[in-house]
């Protein structure tokens, strides 16, 4: 009985030292520049309501002579209980910034591991957020796409999509893709990308989107259109599997680049003049 209880007691002290392990995480990384302010958005990705903030010691460098961007530290939780990472509640983020930041390219560190780039010269604010070695060791090399990516997209750009099906993914997507060169005149081209990828779920996010679920991302863009209005356009297709085993999209978005009026050149999510 003596050594039952001893052991009941061992077992109880290791199981309250495991409920407020500390844990670090830093899972994303999301530079944007404001004018000449940077401000990066350091994200501790999904976390469990079972976890509770305790500190950080998060760090920007910005070496503009090198042309780096190099955040530093961790974000601390202690862990009440199990993990359960699907509610995702207690995700935590921190926005540090700099000021005087010229327009450029930058290489972007974590610690001392290059995660990626952002080119501010593009794009101010990127389309999806860096991940560090965290979110790649238990997200695998899947991509990771911000929700608010096609915000400046037009989301419905052919009616009926919703109801197309098809066999393959060339199939499904037969009613753009066939479309394009429309003869042997000027100088048509496309290109295509295909990867997997699942949406990144920011925790100020509220939409009832299926977050959990990979799916297929699909951009493509097609130039050379022989239009006086449009000469160029840009589509991207969120596709899954129906409960047919036929391929179907979830999500459907377009930009055309315009041939002539004030936004001549760029890509925009209206109609061309």
């Amino acid at each position: 009985m003596t050594y039952s209880k001893l052991m009941m007691g061992t077992a109880i002290a290791v199981l309250a030292a495991q409920a407020q392990v500390a844990q670090a995480r830093v899972t994303y990384i999301c530079p944007e520049l404001h004018g000449s302010e940077l401000k990066v958005r350091v994200d501790s990705g999904c976390m469990s309501t079972s976890t509770s903030y305790t500190d950080n010691d998060l760090t920007l460098e910005v070496d503009q002579n090198t042309a780096t961007i190099r955040v530093t530290g961790d974000i601390e939780y202690n862990s009440g209980g199990p993990i359960h990472t699907a509610d995702c509640m207690g995700a935590t983020s921190f926005t540090l910034s700099a000021e005087n930041i010229d327009v450029r390219n930058f290489a972007v560190f974590y610690k001392n591991t290059k995660i990626g780039e952002a080119n501010f010269i593009e794009n101010r604010k990127p389309k999806q957020c860096l991940g560090t070695r965290a979110a790649r060791s238990h997200q695998g090399s899947m991509k990771f796409i911000q929700y608010n990516t096609f915000q400046h997209w037009d989301n419905n750009p052919l009616d009926g999509w919703r109801e197309w099906r098809g066999d393959s993914v060339f199939d499904l997507l037969s009613p753009v893709l066939d479309g394009h060169p429309e003869t042997m005149e000027g100088v048509p081209t496309m290109s295509m990308k295909m990867e997997k990828a699942k949406w990144h779920r920011h925790f100020s996010i509220r939409e009832r989107i299926n977050w959990r679920d990979p799916f297929i991302m699909i951009t493509f863009e097609q130039k050379g259109y022989l239009d006086d209005s449009v000469s160029a356009g840009r589509y991207a297709a969120a596709i899954r599997m129906d409960e047919n085993g036929k391929w179907k999209l979830d999500g459907f978005w377009a930009q055309h680049m315009c041939a002539r009026g004030k936004n001549a050149g760029q890509w925009t999510g209206s109609n061309c003049p």
